[in-house]
């Protein structure tokens, strides 16, 4: 299986037509053609709506990312393993897994911080670009 992050939007992801792919949302909230989930992954509503309150014009900044990437890493990441994830997703049965959100590439979100906690137990995770 290999693993890839990527946009809802993505020409790549092309609306979930790919028949060997899996589009898997990690989104708090999906497009309606969204059918397959991992909610583990989802980040925490109740810190998210700190974030945007606290850093309300500047989520960019390094001090925005800082406080995102520890709270999801507490209380997302910290809650499950990688071997669980991926055995989650192993068991779409398709050779591609895409791990969804609403950022487009170049911005800051979580699938970034999903991709390198991946990577660092060896299970290969990039973003897909065209």
């Amino acid at each position: 299986m290999r693993l890839f992050t990527s946009y809802f939007d993505s020409p790549l992801v092309s609306g979930g037509k790919r028949r060997d792919t899996a589009f898997v949302s990690v989104a708090g909230r999906s497009p309606d053609w969204i059918e397959l989930k991992c909610r583990k992954l989802a980040p925490k509503r109740a810190w998210w709506d700190d974030w945007h309150s606290r850093f309300e014009g500047r989520l960019s900044s390094d001090e925005s990312k800082a406080w995102y990437a520890a709270k999801y890493r507490e209380t997302v990441l910290a809650a499950v393993t990688q071997r669980e994830i991926v055995g989650e997703l192993e068991a779409f049965g398709r050779p591609d897994v895409f791990l969804l959100c609403w950022e487009k590439p170049g911005e800051f979100c979580h699938r970034q911080l999903i991709a390198e906690w991946l990577n660092e137990a060896g299970f290969r995770c990039e973003e897909a670009t065209a």
